[in-house]
């Protein structure tokens, strides 16, 4: 084996590649720091199948002990289109590091991608038992625990307290707005309307919700004033919205917004005279303001159709 000679002068650097013992083993980590800035430049590219395969290839050679090269590479495969594969991935990591908490939530991801509810609610369990306050986590199990009906067991989150439990660590904000969505739906049904619309709140915040679906969280707190602001948004998007104007004029009745209430009303019965609902909504408002005719008016053309 040769051995490099060092000399006294300004180059003392070359000290970490003369401690090296096989030749050319400073240039195998100079390629190696090189393949991750191409990896960091194809995933910032959102070339996934350059990506995975550069990643995978450096997750492999550094004989799976490279803990972000293998999430990288799972990364890459999920947006890729090949979630099997990036399944598998995680599945090989978890045996490797087993008290990994961002591993087990991402298994658990992987598990709801593949429709596997009660393997993803398990690894999302394990993620909390490694950190307790993971938002995404919290969010999920109280999801699937309610979809597939499962009890709380000792030591686990109960369904009511993963939304509980977020709103206190001030944390909905860090979920995302479809387990959100599904947490306020489910509180509101429980007749835990703060809870509801906190979780409902956040959701529509994150501006991914659908038309149809910031009407959907509307009616489930119905008739809260506090909804008022979500369903103008949508009636000035639509004006001739007929569910929306009949929610936003019985949201107004029930904050004492009378004479507002009523022309709501009037508009959402307009904007579909057929709509039974609608017209018994403005039928009702009349009786409120003291137009009992008019009302009756309304009640027996229902009757007549």
């Amino acid at each position: 084996m040769r051995i490099l000679r060092l000399h006294r002068g300004p180059f003392l650097g070359v000290i970490a590649c003369a401690a090296l013992t096989l030749a050319g083993s400073c240039r195998a980590v100079e390629r190696v720091d090189s393949r991750i800035v191409r990896a960091d430049a194809l995933t910032r590219a959102e070339a996934w199948p350059d990506a995975a395969s550069l990643w995978g290839e450096i997750y492999r050679d550094s004989g799976g002990e490279d803990r972000r090269a293998g999430l990288e590479a799972v990364r890459a495969l999920g947006s890729g289109g090949w979630s099997g594969v990036a399944r598998s991935r995680l599945m090989e990591m978890e045996r490797h590091w087993p008290e990994d908490a961002e591993i087990q939530e991402l298994l658990g991801r992987a598990h709801e991608g593949h429709q596997d509810q009660e393997a993803a609610r398990q690894a999302y369990m394990r993620a909390l038992q490694l950190e307790p306050g993971r938002p995404y986590s919290l969010a999920r199990v109280g999801v699937l625990s309610a979809d597939l009906e499962v009890p709380a067991a000792p030591g686990e989150v109960a369904v009511p307290g993963s939304l509980a439990r977020l709103r206190a660590a001030g944390v909905l904000d860090q979920v995302d707005a479809a387990s959100l969505r599904e947490l306020g739906l489910r509180a509101a049904s429980q007749q835990r309307f703060d809870e509801a619309f906190d979780a409902l709140q956040a959701a529509l915040s994150s501006g991914e919700l659908s038309t149809a679906q910031k009407v959907e969280a509307a009616a489930a707190l119905a008739p809260d004033p506090r909804t008022i602001p979500w369903l103008l948004a949508t009636v000035r998007a639509d004006p001739l919205h007929t569910r929306a104007l009949t929610l936003l004029g019985n949201a107004q009745l029930a904050a004492g917004y009378l004479s507002r209430a009523v022309a709501t009303l009037e508009q959402a019965a307009s904007s579909d005279p057929s709509d039974e609902a609608a017209l018994r909504a403005f039928a009702d408002a009349l009786s409120q303001t003291g137009q009992p005719g008019r009302a009756r008016e309304i009640l027996d053309l229902l009757k007549e159709g």
